[in-house]
């Protein structure tokens, strides 16, 4: 039997609403439930080897695409016995279950949307499948800022100083969290800065308890084991044993503000009653048994998540706590959507001849569908008053370009800036004429001019360091001028209709080049910063450079000047010579933004990571082989972008017809090449990197005269799990498109949404087909 459940319909009546709310669901649907409890107890333990299979729930609110493996547990004291599941949300990133999953029973956190501030009284609790905002309510109790659990929430005072809390329902059982050291993810150098309180014991009216234990590595927390069946002095019976194993693709994050690797994963679920095994569970993510190394996802090399194996109770471990032998029932595999890297040539357009000059050439999603667009200004005629100009758009339809004219300023000047001023979704263009501020707001198919100030005030005297950025947080972007040597930051801040001119510092006068001055969100709490390097000439058997890294923190309504880093390994930059290239990106994905720098001489180019941890610069050398030098980097030919769609920026060099790109792993790059047949280029001032189709992945467009190639990455979704097969003959296949396709125009990035979900109860693997 074949049954196919087409979601586009669904997703197209949706859209507004998954525009509304995607950001707080991608937060608040990450987990399931964690804890069952029922109030009548069980007399006997459950069958000794239950039925398999999972669940699928597509989320036609969200397009986001769910699967959930049941852990069935014995039974505990009145139903107080944990109740959990491995659970898979498409956009979920690399746990320690690997891409897509988790298993979780519960935490309260620091709220991490606008950053992770220790001073703040700002926390979320995650229970029984929420995620809950709270609010201080007076009294050390908390609330939540929407009700519908009708929790009580304590914050307590721990023996050993600090806090912990404590939730009870409505029936009265109590959660507590973080009562001690052991049962809280902090920072490893200070343990009062603590992230994440998880839960460590649950309690019944009757007494009956679970507890909860944790292990801790390299600043990341995991769940150990499970006991339960206690009641007062009585000594639980029954527990889940957790084991891991190490895995090669643990990049160091700092959403935490803290250093916070992931450098194991979960492999195996035991289960023991009275002392007599139950059952287990082993987890595979070998992409490829035939090979004697463990293998990770071709595309991305991260860890996906391929079987769920259940043992009966004569199951057998090894040494390393792998099961090696029981009675099974037929494994629920998994197959993902990885395939090799690569880019496609192709033309998307041959009648696109109108080109203003190189810095008047900007890419933005013009028209707001998702697909990048380049937008040109052809300075014409200029007399005393200003210049006659024309903006023409080439606007993406995914697969090509074409060329519309938008817009024709009648006095301009050769100033424009691009950036979202009115906050929809749609890059408009800035501009100044006598000392006013305009902007070609986008209608979605043409520019409207719109005079924003009646004076465009402070410019410090250059235009050089001028920057766009949403400085407040508010989704619109902002306009920033500095004077440099006087310390002083002018941000003319956009009102959605107009630009309110505004000192945010007098305190800032340490800058580098303009060149290597960047915008960036660099401490991750979605206000945008300035960060500026600053070279100094060191000399000791030969000269280089020092680099130093400032950055112009902002708080919503001034900047505040901080130095991120002082100094740099060796070697240093290159003096008088040689290539010094400077790329903004989050390299290792945590939501922060970091810096790299390509240097060196010719044929000897190094390339290191300033890796943000949200207050500091940590300076990595991120070559494929430590301390090493590559010699095919093309400094006129050089990008960064996120060319393989997994978070993470990643840099790309092409020569001729090959391009190869440096894919980020986290903490490291592997240099790979995409391409030997991409040989259609125009000039380096010309080529631009943009997400053209709109699939949530870095293409590289070059023009010449009318022509525009792009050099397309290859349009697979990334690591989703594509076919579960549920052990018994059947199988569920699931389709994604990009949210670009949809009609859907204020989501200002593009993920991947299911499109459709077939299931089989009989399916035929070898010719993928349903019987």
């Amino acid at each position: 039997m074949r049954t196919k459940l087409t979601i586009s319909k669904a997703i197209k009546r949706a859209a507004p609403r998954f525009v509304l709310s995607f950001s707080f669901l991608m937060i608040s649907v990450l987990l399931f439930a964690f804890f069952s409890f029922n109030n009548q107890a069980l007399a006997n333990v459950k069958p000794d080897m239950p039925t398999p299979g999972g669940t699928v729930m597509p989320d036609l609110f969200t397009g986001v695409m769910g699967y959930r493996i049941p852990i069935e547990v014995p039974p505990g004291r009145q139903g107080v016995q944990p109740g959990f599941a491995l659970i898979y949300r498409s956009p979920s990133r690399n746990g320690w279950l690997g891409v897509g999953w988790d298993l979780e029973v519960g935490s309260i956190e620091r709220r991490t949307k606008f950053g992770v501030d220790y001073d703040a009284d700002d926390f979320v609790l995650r229970m029984s499948g929420a995620t809950i905002d709270l609010i201080n309510i007076g009294n050390d109790e908390y609330g939540a800022r929407i009700e519908g659990g009708f929790y009580r929430i304590k914050k307590l005072s721990s023996t050993d100083g600090l806090f912990y809390w404590e939730v009870t329902d409505k029936i009265g059982m109590r959660y507590l969290y973080g009562q001690e050291t052991e049962y809280r993810q902090h920072d490893p150098s200070d343990p009062t800065r603590i992230f994440k309180w998880c839960l460590d014991q649950v309690v019944d009216t009757s007494g009956n308890f679970m507890t909860f234990t944790y292990s801790k590595d390299l600043g990341q927390i995991y769940l150990d084991r499970i006991d339960y069946t206690g009641n007062g002095a009585i000594d639980p019976t029954n527990y889940v044993k957790f084991h891991l194993e190490s895995r090669d693709d643990a990049p160091i994050m700092s959403t935490a503000n803290f250093d916070v690797k992931t450098a194991y994963r979960l492999k195996t679920i035991e289960l023991v009653a009275n002392g007599n095994p139950v059952r287990a569970y082993k987890l595979q993510y070998d992409t490829d048994p035939n090979t004697p190394d463990p293998d990770y996802s071709v595309s991305t090399g991260r860890s996906v998540l391929m079987s769920v194996q259940q043992f009966g109770k004569d199951y057998a471990l090894d040494g390393d706590n792998t099961v090696i032998a029981g009675s099974t029932l037929p494994a629920i595999e998994l197959m993902h959507s990885a395939e090799e890297n690569g880019l496609e040539e192709q033309e998307w357009t041959t009648t696109a001849p109108y080109w203003g000059a190189s810095n008047l050439t900007y890419v933005g999603d013009f028209d707001g569908d998702g697909n990048d667009d380049i937008a040109t200004v052809k300075i014409g005629a200029c007399g005393i008053i200003g210049c006659m100009s024309t903006v023409w758009v080439k606007r993406s339809i995914g697969d090509s370009f074409i060329e519309e004219r938008w817009a024709d300023v009648t006095f301009g000047s050769y100033n424009y800036w691009v950036g979202d001023f009115n906050g929809d979704g749609k890059s408009d263009i800035a501009y100044t004429w006598t000392m006013k501020l305009y902007v070609l707001k986008s209608t979605g198919s043409s520019f409207v001019s719109e005079s924003w100030t009646a004076n465009a005030g402070n410019w410090g005297g250059t235009i050089a360091y001028v920057r766009i950025g949403d400085f407040n947080g508010d989704g619109k972007s902002d306009i920033s001028t500095t004077s440099g040597g006087d310390g002083t930051i002018w941000v003319k801040r956009s009102t959605g209709y107009s630009f309110e001119e505004e000192v945010w510092t007098t305190t800032a006068p340490t800058w580098g080049a303009s060149n290597r001055t960047f915008i960036g969100d660099f401490d991750g709490d979605g206000k945008d910063d300035i960060a500026t390097v600053k070279l100094q000439l060191f000399c000791v058997l030969g000269c280089g450079y020092v680099p130093t890294f400032w950055v112009k923190h902002s708080n919503g309504s001034s900047f505040i000047e901080e130095k991120w880093s002082d100094g740099f390994p060796f070697p240093l930059l290159p003096y008088n010579g040689g290539t010094i290239m400077w790329f903004v990106g989050d390299f290792n994905g945590d939501g922060k933004t970091d810096i790299a720098v390509a240097s060196g001489q010719t044929g000897f180019i190094i390339v290191r990571v300033a890796r943000s941890t949200g207050a500091a610069f940590i300076i990595e050398d991120w070559m494929p082989t430590p301390g090493s030098y590559d010699s095919n980097w093309n400094a006129s030919y050089a990008w960064a972008g996120d060319f393989n769609g997994d978070g993470k920026t990643d840099l790309a060099t092409a020569s001729g017809g090959t391009t190869w790109v440096w894919r980020s792993n986290g903490s490291k790059f592997s240099k790979e090449v995409w391409t030997t047949t991409a040989s259609k280029w125009g000039g380096a001032d010309y080529t631009w990197p943009g997400d053209f189709n709109g699939d949530g992945k870095t293409d590289i467009a070059t023009a010449s005269g009318g022509t525009i190639w792009v050099k397309q990455s290859k349009p697979f979704p990334v690591d989703l799990v594509t076919t579960a097969y549920n052990g018994l003959g059947g199988a569920t296949e699931i389709a994604y498109v990009p949210s670009s396709h949809w009609e859907n125009t204020s989501l200002p990035f593009s993920i991947q949404t299911v499109s459709a979900v077939t299931e089989c109860d009989k399916y035929d693997r070898a010719n993928k087909t349903c019987m």
